[in-house]
Parts: structure tokens; C-alpha cells; sequence
């Protein structure tokens, strides 16, 4: 049984009352929209304003949307069904009798009581709980149900959780679990068969000799493929090999250079003797020092050869001698374009190399003007390695200004450091201002306070202990000589925590050495280990600590 349409009289005749109703719900927003258009006419005429005309034309503007969403939210209330009221030609005013019309024709004619008891009974049951009106949008098929009906209609879904279980003629899901000797022996054994298949992982391919040679002479072809072939080297011995076979194939590169030197300097040390007369470190020595001849390298690749170069000089000490003295001639003409991180190292690198040449003193000089200029972008690592680099140098001269500047910054930095970086980096700093004589009050006062509490010291390093001692210990110090006669226990409330530290800095900084001494003592520090720590946290000394 179709839905009964109108006649063309009176479906002409809804048509006609639905568009007026329409524009009467559109009225106050096309009045509002005149008014104003009106208005700023009549202002314009007054003032002779063409701004006001503008004015009014932004305003009509603005109006535009708020009829438009009236208008589409009268548009989507009548259009509910999928099919205009103006397409069908059903007035809203017949829109509940056309609902139930094509209720009673999907049923049969029959009334809705009959409908209702064949769902499962009154509403109030768990059957049919009534028509909750069409969906906002699609959310998907509802469950399917077997010939009792249990279950009932269970509305729309709140958001689309995909299909749902199905269920029997008995109403038990045919995916619950059977019990365990129920279960069909066909069944398990292709279970077991896909979680075995799903585990096991296809075997990796064996390559043969002649395969894996082909395989790295295409990966040396590219310049980018042959730096992760040079990093994925996991020995000296290996990574020997590795230059042996590429620079009998092709020529290396700066980068390719300053990458071998780095993975070089970052594996374990001591090197053996195979390693430490290997014709490879020969050639590549050579390479880096005609790259240099030429003022190939760039200024992140100079800055890696000459920190690889410093932590080298004790196990490789040749390589510096024959590249440093190129590559440092290019240092001047890079330091403008290094980062913080690659002036630091830098200086550190030329100063722990302690070359004793003109040239290492000129990109020496250079590098600390271009870090005085920098010094507010350095990190605390940044600051520590260009302490140290200054005072393993061992000379002032040119540096007064930026031992100066950089003391002053960590003074001021110090009190809200990070406690890991406090308890690795402050010991450095402090200690390089004393090799190099120079006892800067701000700085040396602001380490101790931070320092001082026995949760601070009680976590520092063997390293970091023995260099606080041993700069403590120093000439240069206010407090030298003093040792043990200053006890930081008879201080009274000093002795708690830190903030008794920062309330009696005049009790704290005189027994800040007494303090040190016990803690060495308490974790068994010998005087030799404290002669030893100007040698550095990485040098041979101090790897048994």
C-alpha cells in the first residue's frame, strides 16, 4: 500500500503556504538587514560620508549569514525524511499523517497494537520502547535478532562501533566461548596453525660473501650511504676495515672524515696494537690533512676533527701533529658560522690539545670573541667545556674577558640549575678558574652555596669530589690553609638543608672545604686520586672511579 498523495489543487495550494511561512521565519532577519541598510542611507545624506556607505555595506553583510543558517535551519527540519516536503508535495501540517501512513502500510495495515505485540510487547517492555524519531545521521546496523526476538529493538547506537555479534535461533552468540572439551578438534588445530603464523617471523635471507660484497660496494657509491656505513661500525678493528675497503674504491669527503675521527674518538680506549698501526688511520690522516690544505671543511665538520682530535691525544697523538696545524689555520674563518655547541667544543678541543704554535693561539682568540658575543645562548655543558678548554690552556692573557663574562653568567645561573647538571658541570668550571689562577669571588661563592648541602655533595661524583677539593686546596683560595679548623657541624642551624645556606653564607663558605674533606674521606678518596683530577673527568687517571 503506497503513501496517498494530494491533489494538484491543494499540493499547489501547500506549496504556497509553506514559501510564505518560510519568508515570515526569514522576516526578522530581512527587516533588521532593511533597517540598517536604511539608516546608514539616511546618515550618508546627512554627513556626505562615503565611510558610512562602506560602514553599512560591511553591516548588511554581516547579516547575510544568520538569514542563510535560518533559512537552511528551516530547510532541515522539513527535510528530515530524505525527500523535501516541497518534492513530495506533503505540507509539514500533513507530515505526522504521512508517518503514519507508511507505518501501517510497512506493516500490513495492521493497527499498532498488533505491531506492538508482535515486537515483543507494550513499550514498557523489553521489546519495542517506541519510534525515537529519525537519526541525526547514519551509525551503522543495528543487532540482528533470531526468531524468539529476545533482545528487542535497542535504538540508535551512540556512535558507529561496527557490526555487532550475531545471534542464533537460540539466542546465544556464536562467538562466546565453548567450554574446553567441547571444542571441535579441526577448529584448534587451525587456530593453532594462524597463531603460528601470525608469531614466527619470516627467517632473514642468508646472504652469501660475493652478495653482501656487492651490497656494500652499491652502498659506498652515494655520498649519504657511505657516511651510515662509516657510523655503523661498532670496533676500531671494524671500523679499520671499513676505510680500507672505501678509500681503496672512492675518495672520502670532509664529512665523511669528520664522522671516521668521531666514531674513532667515541669507542673504547685503549686501541690495540693492530688498531694503532693500521695503514687506514695513516691514509685518513692524510686525507683530512689535504682537505684542510684546501679549507674544504665546514664549520660543524673543523669543530668534530678537532674535538676527535683532543680525546685521540693520549692513544693517537700523531694525528693531531699532522692535522691540527692545517686545520687550525681555517678556525678564524669558520667561528661566525659555528653554533654555541661547536665553539665550545672547539675551544676545548684546541685547549686540551696544548699546541704550542701561533696559529692555535689566533683560533683561539677568535673562538673566545666569537663565545663572549654568544655567551647567552650557551647551555651549561657549553659553559663547562669552555672553562675547561681556557684553563687547560693555562693562560689568561686574551681570556681575561671572557673567564670574566662567562663567571658572572654562571654566578647568576647557578642557584636555579638543574641538579644533575649543578652536580657534572659546576666542579668543572671551578676547577678551570683555578688552573688558571684566577679566583673569581662571584662564581666561586655561588658554586659553594650550591653545593654545600649534604644532599647536593652526597651525590656527586668521585671526579667532581676530588676536583672541589683539590681547587679548594689552591693558593688562589681566600680560605687556603684553613682545612679541618673550620667545622661546618658547630655552625648550629648552618649544617640543615639548604635553605640554613642561603641564610648564613658568611657561616657556610669558610667550612665548605672542611666539608669537602669528610666526604672525601667517607667515600675513601686518597690524596693521589685528588693530585690526579686536573687531568679531566675522561682522562686514563680517573677510569677506575
Amino acid at each position: 500500500m503506497g503513501t496517498p498523495r494530494l491533489s494538484s489543487r491543494r499540493r499547489v495550494s501547500s506549496c504556497r503556504a509553506e514559501g510564505s511561512a518560510r519568508w515570515l521565519r526569514l522576516s526578522p532577519a530581512l527587516v533588521a538587514l532593511a533597517s540598517c541598510c536604511a539608516l546608514a542611507v539616511a546618515l550618508a545624506s546627512l554627513l556626505n560620508d562615503r565611510s558610512v556607505c562602506f560602514c553599512a555595506f560591511v553591516g548588511g553583510r554581516s547579516l547575510l549569514p544568520a538569514a542563510r543558517s535560518q533559512l537552511w535551519a528551516t530547510t532541515r527540519d522539513e527535510d528530515d525524511w530524505g525527500l523535501s516536503s516541497w518534492e513530495s508535495g506533503v505540507s509539514v501540517r500533513d507530515a505526522p499523517k504521512r508517518d503514519r501512513d507508511r507505518d501501517q502500510a510497512s506493516s500490513g495495515g495492521r493497527p499498532d497494537r498488533d505491531r506492538d505485540r508482535d515486537r515483543g510487547g507494550d513499550q514498557g517492555q523489553r521489546g519495542d520502547r517506541g519510534d525515537r524519531g529519525p537519526r541525526s545521521f547514519d551509525r551503522g546496523p543495528k543487532r540482528s535478532f533470531g526468531d524468539d526476538g529476545a533482545g528487542g529493538d535497542r535504538g540508535q547506537r551512540s556512535f558507529d562501533r561496527g557490526p555487532k555479534r550475531n545471534f542464533g535461533d537460540d539466542g546465544a552468540s556464536r562467538t562466546s566461548r565453548k567450554p574446553k572439551g567441547d571444542w571441535d578438534r579441526g577448529d584448534r588445530d587451525r587456530g593453532n596453525a594462524d597463531a603460528d603464523r601470525l608469531q614466527k617471523a619470516p627467517p632473514a635471507p642468508i646472504w652469501t660473501e660475493k652478495e653482501k660484497e656487492a651490497y656494500f660496494r652499491r652502498m659506498i657509491k652515494e655520498p649519504v650511504t657511505l657516511t651510515t656505513v662509516i657510523k655503523r661500525c661498532e670496533s676500531a678493528s671494524e671500523l679499520c676495515r671499513t676505510l680500507s675497503k672505501v678509500m681503496a674504491a672512492t675518495s672520502l669527503n670532509t664529512i665523511h672524515v669528520s664522522a671516521a675521527f668521531s666514531m674513532l674518538a667515541s669507542m673504547k680506549k685503549p686501541f690495540n696494537e693492530t688498531v694503532m698501526q693500521h695503514p687506514a688511520l695513516v691514509d685518513l690522516s692524510s686525507q683530512a690533512a689535504r682537505l684542510a690544505a684546501r679549507r674544504a671543511f665546514g664549520a660543524r665538520e673543523a669543530a668534530s676533527v678537532i674535538t676527535s682530535m683532543a680525546s685521540l691525544r693520549i692513544t693517537l697523538p700523531w694525528i693531531a701533529e699532522e692535522v691540527a696545524p692545517s686545520i687550525l689555520k681555517q678556525v678564524p674563518s669558520l667561528v661566525d658560522k659555528m653554533t654555541p655547541q661547536a665553539l665550545s667544543n672547539t675551544i676545548w678541543g684546541i685547549g686540551v690539545l696544548d699546541l704550542d704554535s701561533r696559529d692555535a693561539d689566533v683560533a683561539l682568540r677568535a673562538a673566545g670573541d666569537t663565545a663572549l658575543a654568544q655567551l647567552g645562548r650557551f647551555s651549561t655543558m657549553d659553559l663547562a667545556q669552555t672553562a675547561w678548554g681556557l684553563g687547560a690552556r693555562g693562560q689568561r692573557g686574551d681570556a681575561d674577558a671572557l673567564l670574566e663574562a662567562l663567571g658572572n653568567f654562571v654566578a647568576d645561573l647557578a642557584p636555579t640549575m638543574e641538579s644533575k647538571a649543578a652536580l657534572f658541570d659546576l666542579p668543572q668550571i671551578a676547577m678551570s678558574f683555578a688552573k688558571v689562577g684566577f679566583w673569581h669571588p662571584r662564581v666561586m661563592d655561588a658554586i659553594a652555596l650550591r653545593l654545600a648541602p649534604s644532599m647536593e655533595m652526597k651525590q656527586l661524583r668521585l671526579w667532581g669530589l676530588a676536583a672541589l677539593v683539590w681547587t679548594w686546596s689552591q693558593p688562589v683560595c681566600p680560605w687556603f690553609g684553613e682545612g679541618q679548623a673550620a667545622d661546618y657541624k658547630s655552625k648550629g642551624r648552618a649544617r640543615k638543608g639548604r635553605q640554613p645556606v642561603k641564610e648564613y653564607p658568611d657561616q657556610v663558605l669558610p667550612a665548605f672545604l672542611s666539608k669537602l674533606q669528610r666526604e672525601a674521606e667517607r667515600r675513601r678518596l686518597t690524596p693521589q686520586d685528588i693530585d690526579l683530577s686536573p687531568q679531566g673527568p675522561k682522562s686514563v687517571s680517573c677510569a677506575g672511579w
